[in-house]
Parts: structure tokens; sequence; C-alpha cells
């Protein structure tokens, strides 16, 4: 019986994800100039941006987004508690919203809290846990509790009846952000 030799891991094992070594390595660069083509892509020759293109395409890299945050302290995650999306115009609301992080490279997060000022309290604690880095509450009732939980965690509130969402909610029909009717 003979045995076979060990080998070194391979990316192609399940659980493994190629890392910013491993795309350097296959574009024959430095782990610095991967980051600088994926944050920085400008200021990197158009031969070394591709090089690392081809490369990233080959291992199938995908940034690790909870590296980046923990060096940065920030997530580029939104919340949003929406009373439900049941209604057309909560629902187009959202996606606009969507839409409009997108552009600046943020991830929506959302919850329904389905007119339940406990399940919104209990959702709102969820989106805190994972380290949003605001939230955007939805809806014309909100209760000391939600408010409170809010102060203590620190999470920049925003709702759609401010400047500042008011045209995510525009494109959709609404300037209030409200239920309708209330």
């Amino acid at each position: 019986m003979t045995k076979k030799p060990i080998s070194a891991p391979s990316l192609s094992r399940q659980n493994s994800r190629a890392k910013i070594g491993d795309v350097a390595r296959e574009a024959n660069v430095s782990p610095a100039t991967v980051s600088r083509v994926l944050n920085h892509p400008e200021i990197v020759r158009a031969e070394l941006r591709d090089k690392v293109a081809r490369a990233i395409a080959n291992l199938s890299y995908t940034r690790d987004s909870a590296g980046r945050a923990l060096k940065s302290g920030r997530m580029r995650t939104i919340g949003a508690i929406v009373p439900t999306l049941g209604l057309s115009i909560f629902a187009e609301g959202v996606e606009a919203m969507q839409n409009r992080l997108s552009e600046s490279g943020y991830t929506l997060l959302i919850a329904n809290s389905q007119y339940d000022q406990r399940r919104e309290v209990q959702e709102m604690q969820s989106l805190i846990e994972r380290g949003i880095d605001g939230i955007a509450l939805v809806g014309g009732s909100h209760g000391a509790e939600l408010r409170a939980l809010i102060r203590q965690a620190g999470v920049p509130l925003s709702r759609p009846t401010s400047p500042r969402l008011r045209p995510a909610f525009r494109r959709s029909g609404s300037t209030t952000g409200r239920q309708p009717g209330s």
C-alpha cells in the first residue's frame, strides 16, 4: 500500500477563499498593488490593472468585507426598518433607497416591523449587532424603547421625511415616506 503525498491546500477546496496574497502571486505583483487596483484603480497603470483583473477572475476572488470593516471601522451598511413591504409605496421607496446607497458603495439591510413596536426594537437590535453605519426609520410611529436604543448605540438616524432621504422616496411618488393616509 503506497501513501499519497500530502500536498499544500489548494484554493479549490470548499471553505477556502482566495486572498489578496493569492491574487498578487497569480498576477506576479505585490499585495499592495492588488490593494491599489481594488481601491484606487486610477493611480495604477492599465497594464497592471489588467493583470490583476485577470488574476481576480481566475481565482474568483471577492473582497473580504469583514476584514475591510475591521480595518476601517465601517461596514458601509445602512439598515432600514419599514412597517411592511406589502404596500408598494414602501417597497418602491426601499428600492429607490437601495439604488441611491449602492451608488455610494453602501449595502442596505432591510427589516420589516409589521407595525409591531416590539418587533421594531428586535430588528433594530439585530441591525446594531451587525454593525450598521446608520439607520433609516420609515413610518410615523416609533416607541420610546426604540428611540432609547438608537441613542444608546450612537447609530446615526435618518428618516425619509428628512431632506437627505427624501429624493429616494420622491422617485416612488412619496415625499414624506409615511404610511398612506397618516
